[in-house]
C-alpha cells in the first residue's frame, strides 16, 4: 500500500513547527547559559556574598574608690549576606599605652606606642554573626597608677583567613565620680595628663 504524500499545507506546518521547536531549544540554552554567567558573577565574582564585618571599638575612662577603670565596648555588624563565624583564638582587643617623652616637646610630634600591648579575650560568646546581625562585647579595665596619657586600642575580628580591625585613641584624663554625678578633672590637673 502506497504511502500517501504529505500536503502542501502540511509540509509547510510542519517546517513551521520545527522551526518554532528549535528556535525555543537556543531560547533555553541561552537563558541556561544567561542564568549560569549571572550566578558565577553575582556568587563568586561578586561582594554581595562575601564575610564582611563592620567593626568599632570605643572607650571610657573613669576613677570609682581612687581606681582608675577604662570601660572598652566593642561591636562587630554583619554587613553581608553569609553568616560569618568568629574564630576564638585570634579575635582580640589589644591596648597600647601612649610613651611620652621626658620632657614637653617644643613642636608638635606624634605620639609613640608601647611595643607590648595588653591583650584581652572578646565575643567568647558569640561563634558567629548572623547577616544584619549586630554583636557587642564590654570589657573592664583597671589601669595602673602610673597610667599613660592615652591608650590606643585595636580591635581584631578573624574569621577563617580573613580579619577585621578597628581602632580607637582614648585620652585618660579622668572623670570622677562623686556624690552628686560626674565631673571631668581636666588634663592639666593630672601629673600624668596632656599638656
Amino acid at each position: 500500500m502506497p504511502v500517501p504524500q504529505p500536503s502542501e499545507f502540511d509540509q509547510v506546518g510542519f517546517g513551521i513547527s520545527a522551526f518554532v521547536e528549535l528556535l525555543k531549544n537556543v531560547f533555553e540554552i541561552a537563558a541556561i547559559g544567561a542564568g549560569a554567567i549571572w550566578t558565577y558573577f553575582n556568587f563568586f565574582k561578586g561582594r554581595t556574598y562575601r564575610p564582611r564585618l563592620e567593626c568599632k571599638v570605643d572607650g571610657s575612662v573613669e576613677t570609682h574608690s581612687g581606681r582608675s577603670l577604662m570601660k572598652v565596648v566593642v561591636r562587630a555588624k554583619n554587613v553581608g549576606l553569609s553568616k560569618v563565624s568568629i574564630e576564638q583564638r585570634g579575635t582580640i582587643l589589644q591596648v597600647y599605652p601612649a610613651v611620652t617623652q621626658g620632657s614637653s616637646p617644643s613642636f608638635p610630634c606624634q605620639v609613640m606606642w608601647g611595643d607590648k600591648p595588653a591583650v584581652f579575650d572578646v565575643f567568647k560568646d558569640h561563634a558567629w554573626v548572623e547577616p544584619s546581625e549586630p554583636v557587642e562585647d564590654q570589657v573592664l579595665i583597671e589601669l595602673p597608677d602610673n597610667k599613660a596619657p592615652a591608650y590606643k586600642l585595636n580591635l581584631k575580628v578573624l574569621s577563617k583567613k580573613i580579619s577585621w580591625t578597628a581602632r580607637n585613641i582614648v585620652s585618660s584624663s579622668e572623670k570622677r565620680r562623686t556624690n552628686g554625678g560626674t565631673h571631668d578633672e581636666g588634663a592639666g590637673s593630672d601629673a600624668s595628663g596632656f599638656e
